[in-house]
C-alpha cells in the first residue's frame, strides 16, 4: 500500500517547501505560496487566515524587540 501511496504523498509533502515556509514564518514572514506554489486557489483561501497572520506578526514583533535589546 505504501508503494502505491508514496508518489501521491511526494506531491503533497515536499519537505523543501515546508522548510522554506517554516524558515519564513520563523523570521516573521507569512508566505503560504511557499507551501503551494502551483495552487493559487489554496493560497488565496489561506492568505488571510487569522491564526497564521497573528503568528507571523507575533514572531516579527518578538524579533524586533529582541534586536532592540542587544
Amino acid at each position: 500500500m505504501l508503494k502505491t501511496v508514496s508518489p501521491l504523498l511526494a506531491t503533497v509533502l515536499d519537505h523543501d517547501r515546508e522548510t522554506s515556509y517554516l524558515d519564513a514564518m520563523a523570521s516573521g514572514r507569512y508566505q503560504p505560496e511557499l507551501l503551494f506554489p502551483q495552487q493559487a486557489a489554496i493560497v488565496e483561501r489561506i492568505r488571510e487566515h487569522p491564526a497564521l497572520l497573528w503568528k507571523a506578526a507575533n514572531v516579527a514583533e518578538h524579533l524586533s524587540k529582541s534586536k532592540t535589546r542587544t
